[in-house]
């Protein structure tokens, strides 16, 4: 048989429940006091985050009001009290920007481009402080990198107005080949509407690149036969190509939808008086032909007589009425046009202008010299010369 074990005494149990007790009280201190300390751990990031918004929201504020400086203090409060806060950190960037604080702004928008370097904005604030600070290479780098960036809202909206921002930018800095490209790249992301091909043609104008402006407006006129901005963008666009025929026919409709626009009228002016006076025009007769030389002729001599330097006025006696003074002499590319056009003013007078198979060459050419000559002494020609140079370009190769 097994010994009966014997009974605890009463003093170990009383003990024993003492301990259990005190074991449990010290257990719910310990939780109260954790949960008091998580507790005034929270309290303080609250209140500290209180703060930090409270000083940025100051800084925004300060953005809206043109007060930079101001909002770069109130940001820089913010991240004092909330440092890793990328917002507030873009939002200091932004104000020290607007400040011109170039090197600084550029110092935590790069800190965030480490951190995000797809970032629309970020990129797109980079760019422009590097425009701003004249270094082109790293602005159009990070122009490109907020086109194809991500963006938290309206992605293609602000794309395409990233995409503008870098046009102007590229248009100031006299680099038309690289923004004649964007422009392009614009245009097939916008909506195929009337609107945004006028808008799209103009730019292209604006870079010199006519022939697909010619094309944006075009399209323009596909939707709409008489919108006006199309027409007239189209007339310049021909113009400018050396199409003068076509040119007139886009400006004449414009011209009747506005008898009275000072824009397309006097355009369609120059146009006829170029079709008017080119001897050289498809469909011209030999007798037209001729008659159109005899005038251009006279319209160069014309212009060729006020460009050169004017006699000293003299007396009814053909004494001089102001003490003697040398002439100021003609420059001599000047001086040679002239010897060459009293010879074919006798010519002319004589009616043996046109003598010899390339009497009609040789006229022309002349016509031209003067108003190229005249053109680069005399200041930039208008009317009939203007149509004259205009048509020597064409001649040349060059259309405008």
């Amino acid at each position: 048989m097994s010994t009966p074990t014997p009974p605890t005494p009463p003093s170990q149990l009383r003990q024993a429940r003492q301990d259990t007790v005190a074991l449990a009280v010290l257990i719910a201190v310990v939780l109260i006091g954790f949960a008091v300390t998580a507790w005034l751990v929270r309290r303080y990031d609250a209140v500290r985050a209180a703060r930090a918004w409270n000083w940025q929201r100051d800084g925004a504020q300060a953005l809206q009001r043109g007060q930079p400086r101001q909002a770069a203090e109130d940001y820089r409060n913010a991240l004092a009290y909330n440092s890793d806060n990328a917002g507030y950190q873009f939002g200091l960037g932004t104000a020290l920007f607007q400040s011109g604080e170039l090197n600084q702004a550029r110092h935590y928008f790069s800190i965030l481009w480490q951190q995000t370097p797809q970032s629309g904005p970020v990129n797109l604030s980079l760019a422009r402080v590097e425009a701003k600070d004249g270094n082109a290479s790293a602005a159009v780098r990070y122009y490109h990198n907020a086109i194809y960036g991500l963006w938290q809202s309206n992605g293609a909206a602000q794309r395409e107005a990233a995409r503008r921002e870098l046009i102007a930018f590229l248009l100031r800095e006299g680099e038309e080949t690289q923004a004649d490209a964007e422009i392009l790249a614009l245009g097939a992301t916008l909506p195929p509407t009337a609107a945004a091909r006028i808008a799209i043609g103009q730019q292209l104008l604006a870079v010199g690149d006519n022939h697909h402006a010619l094309q944006e407006f075009q399209a323009a006129l596909h939707q709409g036969a008489n919108n006006y901005a199309a027409l007239v963008g189209a007339g310049r666009a021909s113009f400018r190509l050396a199409q003068y025929a076509q040119a007139r026919a886009y400006l004449q409709r414009a011209v009747r939808l506005r008898p009275h626009d000072i824009v397309a009228a006097p355009l369609l002016a120059t146009t006829n008086e170029v079709l008017e006076l080119d001897p050289y025009a498809f469909g011209v007769s030999r007798p037209e032909r001729d008659e159109r030389v005899r005038r251009d002729l006279q319209i160069a001599l014309a212009r060729l007589h006020r460009c050169l330097p004017a006699p000293p006025p003299t007396k009814a006696g053909g004494k001089s009425s102001v003490a003697p003074a040398a002439p100021a002499p003609a420059p001599a590319p000047l001086a040679k046009l002239a010897a060459t056009g009293q010879a074919l003013q006798r010519q002319m007078a004589r009616g043996q202008l046109f003598r010899g198979p390339d009497a009609v060459s040789q006229i022309m050419g002349f016509v031209f010299q003067v108003e190229q000559a005249t053109a680069a002494t005399c200041g930039a020609p208008t009317g009939s010369d203007l149509a004259l140079l205009l048509i020597a370009r064409q001649r040349a190769g060059g259309g405008q």
